[in-house]
């Protein structure tokens, strides 16, 4: 009995231990007897937490190490380790290398002449470049000059760039690049300029990146420079140290994420460190046939990847007789899978991490170790920052409830750009800081694990992602809405197949011309945010309670049936894509992507034609030729 309640408890001990069911029934008596003490009090306002729980979960397990940040920002701590090491290297792509020396030296010359442009603190400058070492050097010299740097996709629509270059100063690009815009500086006219500079304050903005938005319009998060030097400092000592001590020599970090990705800043941030970052080119990094032969040629000793995109480079040769390649793995971007993160667990010589963060917490909020535990985790906080499982009140959750995750301190975002309607929502007041902080909030469900590391259990809204990218479906809803022969729009992700996820779309009327809906969509949207599939309804189902029934939603058609293949090799083609894409047919003028394929499908693609054709056709080719007529022409024309 306690406090007067007496009672028996059965539970199963498949499911249970005495001491999580005895924790159980002592909240449950908790809750009895706080509506016994004050019946007219909510339930949402009773805590069934005792004061020693409490405390582990909010001060403990939540609480990131304290640790003193020595560099106000990360353009101190560059000049602190070029002072260091100015003769090591500090960047390398296949093109040449720099030293740390070298490379100080060229982004003082461009933030000169960038400030020479109006370049300064609180400005902001759009990087529209290819993919180079050159992208690292144009943003360490914004850095230099005071600005933020806003990076743009050159592949991506004109529309959707000039919607995110409205938040710009200045626009950073070169002559083979068309960017309508009157702000453009061209990387050719570069001069020397003995102009002031005058560096960032930690306040300032360090970047402006765009992720989708749910009102349908991307949004620019706002970063500040204390948030990214935080998490240098951070890593230093839970990644970089540990690698260093075991390695015994400074490391060579490859560099694999897109520039216009936040989690770009996992790579570059090993430089401020003393280790040399390789940029690998756009085409090696989309195959993992050529990225696990840079890993082993260029000696690379870590790389960070989506858990799909590793697994792929993990079969490529990288995990080999059960040793990889690579001292130091990380994950991020979306779920690890069990496999591999019992795959990574057992790696002898090799460390690897989950690193999960929303871009408005400065790339990783959490760091999970794979060897701490059996099952995936996104782990603890990284350091001066707070995590929170809270329920509908902002209350804390008991251990193994679910709950909503909420991040503060120091990684947080100042906002978004021009959007304070938006910050005021989704940044709200920290019960448990200090008076004046904010916490943010994810949208992700979590729950704590007895260890004390935080388990991801998916999103508490709409937003998706989709081979690491984010994506709010009602951006997409709204441009197809937009168009005038549709009168409603559904967007939902679907896996009718295990694994493969695909954002499909479905419209109304049922008249509409699904090829002319999405070439709409893509000429405003990325390419990821495309659906792989628009199915025109006469009308959404509906249960009989008048809501939208989901489950009832038909299988998308995709659109197939073109021109039927002439020649034996084109016909070969079209099968194999009919077969990977799980379609019945595929015309010889069909566009794979239309179809539904995606960058995790191609290296399936690409070994199912070596083995019908015996021929191998790079990855990034069927980027640039994704139709069987046009790699036919390709196949025929290396023949000869």
């Amino acid at each position: 009995g306690v406090d007067g309640i007496d009672g028996e408890l059965e539970f199963s001990r498949d499911l249970f231990d005495e001491a999580t069911a005895r924790t159980l029934t002592e909240r449950l008596v908790r809750l009895m007897a706080a509506v016994v003490a004050d019946p007219d009090r909510p339930l949402s306002r009773i805590d069934v937490l005792e004061t020693h729980e409490r405390q582990r979960i909010l001060h403990e397990w939540g609480a990131g190490q304290p640790l003193t940040v020595t560099a106000p920002t990360v353009v101190d701590r560059l000049a602190a380790q070029t002072a260091a090491t100015p003769t090591a290297i500090a960047l390398s792509d296949a093109h040449g290398s720099l030293t740390f020396a070298e490379f100080a030296a060229n982004t003082d010359r461009l933030a000169r002449w960038l400030t020479t442009h109006g370049a300064g603190p609180e400005t902001v400058v759009a990087l529209v470049l290819p993919r180079s070492a050159a992208v690292i050097e144009a943003i360490f010299g914004v850095f230099k000059s005071g600005a933020a740097y806003l990076p743009v996709d050159p592949d991506q629509p004109a529309e959707r760039i000039a919607a995110v270059l409205e938040g710009a100063d200045l626009v950073l690009t070169n002559r083979e690049i068309q960017v309508p815009q009157d702000n453009v500086l061209y990387v050719e006219d570069i001069v020397d300029s003995d102009v002031t500079l005058t560096p960032p304050a930690p306040a300032n903005p360090a970047y402006v990146l765009y992720t989708s938005g749910s009102t349908g319009r991307p949004k620019g998060v706002v970063i500040p420079h204390s948030g990214l030097v935080n998490l240098f400092h951070s890593h230093r000592e839970t990644l970089y140290r540990p690698a260093v001590e075991a390695a015994g020599r400074q490391l060579r970090i490859g560099h694999a994420w897109a520039f216009f990705f936040d989690a770009s800043w996992q790579p570059q941030l090993w430089m401020l460190d003393g280790h040399e970052v390789h940029v690998v080119d756009d085409d090696t990094r989309r195959d993992p046939d050529l990225l696990a032969a840079v890993v082993q040629e260029q000696k690379l000793d870590f790389i960070e990847l989506t858990p799909s995109h590793f697994a792929q480079l993990a079969a490529a040769g990288v995990i080999k007789d059960g040793r990889c390649a690579l001292g130091v793995v990380g994950v991020g971007g979306e779920a690890v899978p069990q496999q591999l993160w019992e795959t990574l667990r057992d790696l002898p010589g090799t460390e690897a991490y989950n690193l999960y963060g929303p871009t408005e917490t400065t790339v990783d909020a959490l760091v999970g170790r794979v060897r701490d535990g059996d099952r995936p985790a996104v782990g603890r906080p990284v350091a001066n920052a707070n995590a929170y499982v809270l329920d509908e009140g902002l209350s804390p959750v008991p251990p193994g409830v679910r709950g909503e995750l909420y991040i503060a301190g120091a990684g947080l975002a100042r906002g978004y750009l021009g959007r304070p309607e938006l910050t005021a929502e989704r940044f709200v007041a920290d019960p448990f800081g200090p008076p004046g902080t904010r916490m943010y909030r994810t949208g992700d469900l979590a729950r704590w694990r007895e260890d004390g590391q935080l388990e991801y259990l998916g999103r508490g809204d709409d937003q998706v992602k989709i081979r690491g990218f984010r994506i709010e479906p009602a951006e997409i809803e709204t441009v197809l809405a937009r168009h005038d022969d549709v009168d409603q729009a559904l967007v939902v992700v679907r896996e009718d197949r295990p694994g493969d996820k695909r954002l499909v779309a479905y419209t109304t009327p049922g008249t509409t011309d699904p090829r002319t809906l999405r070439e709409h969509v893509a000429q405003q949207l990325p390419e990821y945010m495309v659906p792989a599939a628009i199915m025109p309804l006469d009308a959404f189902p509906v249960t009989r309670n008048g809501k939208l029934d989901r489950a009832t939603l038909p299988v998308p058609e995709l659109a197939t049936g073109g021109r039927a293949p002439r020649t034996p090799t084109e016909q070969a083609l079209c099968e194999v894509f009919a077969e990977v894409l799980a379609v019945d047919t595929v015309g010889a003028d069909d566009d794979l992507f239309t179809l539904g394929g995606h960058s995790m499908l191609l290296v399936v693609l690409r070994n199912r034609i070596a083995a019908r054709l015996g021929a191998e056709i790079p990855i990034a080719e069927f980027f640039r030729t994704p139709t069987a007529a046009g790699l036919a022409a390709l196949l025929t024309r290396d023949a000869r």
